[in-house]
């Protein structure tokens, strides 16, 4: 917020500015010449004629919020000292606010063994399903022996109770055990902690999968707030069983146990021919859940060795590679000069982004004097099925995404990377290099802003056979798995070569 100072008999604002913008009184008396005058108003606020104002107060939020006219002349009747909060800045706290609240509930979800491998759009319809509770510090969340209501049922009271999945958001809550106490000769039962729970974890799964009865009772140690997932509303969505055979079947870790399943001695059983005495292990380095989901989900493609820039940690670009590898605006000065014969070549969504993204291209370039950006350097490609490109020189699409624009963060487009002109520059090396294979290309995001800098993501432009077809696609690139280190049991190698043992020597 911005501080200011008014002076005793000044003005803060008048009647009938439109100035969006509220104000936090800090120090100081104020007073109101309201509308109570206006007696043929039927929208009048006050039927006094003149309110103090005290400190604390905040006064201005109706034309803050919806842009309406001052109705009333706020003066300063002492030295005031207040704090001014714009419309632009209120609703850009607000909307982070609840970003970053959805933001971790679709956090926890993938955290859940069985979701990890779904799709954005359905852990994001099952974050709307969600529930939000709160419980009092010793509140029981689950009892020991609660019967589940079964498929097809509906839970009767004091009876049974739905199948319910829970994730902690905030606070702690205790697992306790009914067991028999120890020594002594009545059958009766004490209650033991067994564990605990905190932020992002979760419990109730068994339950939720199996339908089976409560096996523990769980407690909120502290005041708490929990995530709840209903069983029947969430097979209202999918059908659970289904959708984790679906995401099994084409799972590349199955693909990478497979390859390395026991064969003979030309290699593991993924390029033997017969299956023989040779055991294989291979260890990989593991990627994130949101890029496993969308390499399940066909949504993107991992990445190789041409593209050094880092994935995206969170919201909307998770998993994803940005082409933007800068957030601040005092960086744009370390990137590297492009060449003036390098050029890119960027895919939209839709003939409709396509084609406004061209007129504001065409637009920099006229008004740009630059030997290096031409119109007639400015194509379009629409060789690729489902997207629609735009090639153009390096020099061009650098003005308008990256010089141009204010390229800090926008609320929901925060990677949780810092800004780094190092790999910004080593993006710019991967899009530019023609000859790679697969081709390095950018691709839009945002499908609603066709010139967002955050939007741009790093692509791969393939072409390749797939059951006796030929296939073209355009897809962003994720985080992928590499390998570590590969083992085998009763295989025979030759012998390495003396030249390489006197390098490993040497190294």
């Amino acid at each position: 917020m911005e501080i200011m100072c008014v002076k005793q008999g000044k003005p803060i604002y008048a009647k009938g500015e439109d100035e969006r913008s509220g104000y936090v009184l800090m120090s100081g008396w104020a007073c109101a010449e309201t509308d109570a005058c206006e007696s043929q108003n039927m929208l009048r606020r006050s039927s006094t004629l003149n309110l103090t104002i005290s400190p604390g107060s905040f006064i201005g939020e109706h034309t803050m919020l919806w842009g309406f006219p001052r109705r009333m002349t706020v003066d300063a009747v002492t030295d005031c000292v207040l704090g001014k909060l714009t419309s632009a800045t209120y609703f850009n706290v607000i909307t982070r606010s609840a970003m970053a609240a959805r933001s971790l509930k679709e956090k926890y979800l993938r955290k859940v063994p069985m979701f990890e491998t779904f799709d954005d759009e359905l852990i994001a319809r099952i974050t709307d399903i969600v529930e939000k509770r709160s419980y009092a510090k010793g509140a029981k969340i689950i009892i020991q022996g609660q019967k589940i209501v079964q498929r097809g049922q509906k839970p009767i009271k004091g009876q049974t109770v739905p199948a319910e999945l829970y994730i902690v958001l905030s606070g702690e809550c205790s697992v306790s055990l009914l067991v028999d106490q120890v020594g002594s000769e009545k059958s009766e039962l004490e209650e033991h902690v067994v564990r605990r729970y905190g932020p992002g974890e979760r419990f109730g799964e068994l339950a939720f999968i199996n339908r089976t009865d409560r096996a523990a009772s769980v407690t909120a140690s502290t005041d708490a707030e929990l995530l709840c997932l209903d069983r029947d509303t969430f097979e209202r969505l999918v059908e659970l069983e289904l959708k984790q055979r679906e995401n099994y079947a084409s799972d590349p870790r199955k693909a990478l146990a497979d390859f390395y399943s026991s064969s003979d001695q030309s290699g593991p059983g993924g390029v033997a021919q017969t299956p023989g005495g040779t055991q294989w292990f291979a260890v990989y380095r593991p990627t994130s859940r949101d890029a496993l989901a969308k390499m399940l989900n066909q949504t993107a493609v991992g990445k190789g060795l041409n593209v050094k820039g880092k994935s995206a940690k969170k919201n909307y670009l998770s998993g994803f590679v940005p082409f933007l590898q800068i957030s601040r605006n005092e960086h744009k000065k370390q990137i590297e000069p492009s060449p003036k014969d390098a050029s890119v070549t960027i895919y939209f969504q839709s003939r409709e982004s396509q084609e406004a993204a061209l007129k504001e291209f065409e637009r920099t370039a006229c008004a740009t004097e630059n030997e290096a950006i031409s119109l007639s350097l400015i194509s379009k490609d629409d060789s690729y099925p489902g997207v629609y490109g735009l090639v153009m020189p390096e020099t061009l699409m650098r003005e308008v995404f990256i010089e141009r624009p204010d390229i800090n963060f926008r609320a929901g487009w925060e990677t949780g990377r810092e800004s780094e002109p190092a790999f910004m520059d080593m993006n710019l090396h991967a899009v530019r290099r023609s000859n790679a294979s697969p081709k390095v290309v950018l691709y839009q995001y945002d499908a609603t802003d066709e010139l967002n800098p955050h939007g741009l993501l790093i692509a791969y432009a393939e072409e390749y056979q797939a059951h006796k077809k030929k296939i073209r696609s355009v897809k962003p690139v994720v985080s992928d798995f590499y390998t570590f280190t590969v083992g085998s049991i009763g295989m025979t190698y030759e012998a390495l070569p003396q030249c390489q043992a006197d390098l490993m020597q040497w190294i």
